[in-house]
């Protein structure tokens, strides 16, 4: 995925602080190949391995508006008993790697957070502000991932509970 990530458009930096300096088009375009990519990576090892990846990213959005990112998180990770690799595990990595990514759009940028928890470690620390800015940044990204997971993934078996 960095070969392509690279590829995009550079962002403008800013005089004052080196910052960054990116229109939400850059951030979109970021957003988009990121999405893109994680779901070929999962079509290309086996789409109807990731089981009902799809119905929980597709219910995922509305988990947050309703109970926040934090309790969302928490819950695809206990609904994965902490496994990663479980459809579930999959969707908290992914959300993991595009908030607390190194790209210009990531929301947790500090460098020290690692593990396979970094998410919620970030968002148990952040303020009001920051974890209002990964809620939107999330629901921002969770169409896109949900759009091309319908294109190229398998539904999985009808659940029976939803995540909260």
């Amino acid at each position: 995925m960095s070969i392509l990530m690279n590829t995009l458009p550079s962002p403008r930096r800013d005089k004052s602080n080196q910052k960054p300096v990116l229109n939400e088009i850059d951030i979109e375009e970021h957003r988009i190949t990121h999405a893109v990519f994680t779901v070929f990576d999962f079509w290309e090892e086996g789409g109807r391995y990731y089981g009902n990846f799809l119905g929980w990213a597709e219910e995922l959005p509305s988990v947050i508006a309703k109970h926040g990112l934090l309790k969302a998180c928490v819950a695809l990770l206990d609904r994965a008993n902490g496994d990663l690799r479980k459809p579930t595990g999959l969707l908290y990595a992914d959300l993991q790697n595009w908030l607390c990514g190194q790209h210009p759009g990531a929301v947790f940028d500090d460098p020290r957070l690692t593990g396979e928890t970094r998410l919620l470690d970030a968002l148990r620390k952040a303020d009001k502000q920051t974890l209002l800015r990964a809620e939107k940044e999330a629901l921002a990204y969770l169409p896109h991932l949900i759009t091309w997971a319908r294109k190229y993934l398998c539904r999985g078996h009808r659940r029976t509970r939803p995540l909260l």
